[in-house]
């Protein structure tokens, strides 16, 4: 159980980020190995998906100034990008579960330094969603 739990963590954190990992895959192989387990796999897969996530957002948050200076991005151009993702808003962040464009959510929400604790939740939220889709699915 240990290492299922402790695997289980590890591919959702890594599939959060830029790395590609199937980690839906792992959880309903787990969850069709041991469907006594649901609750503890959805939560572990959805706390090691968010983490992965909230990584990425801190490594651009921090990183602006950096990518500023390599992409010469001015502050113009970063409060255009602001004010058109205020359209959307934090809550588009629980779209960051989506396959290849929900990756870079995170990254974008981070670089344009968007308020941390609101986005961590919107990003728990859609990461939750997820697993919690596959396993409405399953049963």
């Amino acid at each position: 159980m240990v290492f299922m739990f402790s695997s289980m963590f590890l591919v959702s954190f890594v599939s959060a980020t830029l790395w590609p990992l199937a980690s839906e895959a792992v959880f309903l192989a787990y969850l069709h190995q041991n469907s006594d387990a649901l609750l503890p796999l959805l939560m572990v897969a959805s706390v090691g998906n968010t983490l992965g996530a909230m990584l990425m957002f801190e490594l651009a948050y921090r990183s602006k100034a950096w990518v500023e200076r390599r992409y010469g991005h001015s502050e113009g151009d970063m409060a255009r990008w602001q004010n058109r993702l205020r359209c959307f808003g934090s809550p588009f962040l629980a779209l960051s579960w989506l396959p290849l464009v929900g990756d870079f959510l995170p990254i974008g929400a981070g670089l344009l330094k968007m308020s941390r604790w609101t986005s961590y939740g919107w990003i728990a939220v859609g990461k939750t969603a997820r697993y919690s889709m596959l396993s409405w699915l399953v049963y």
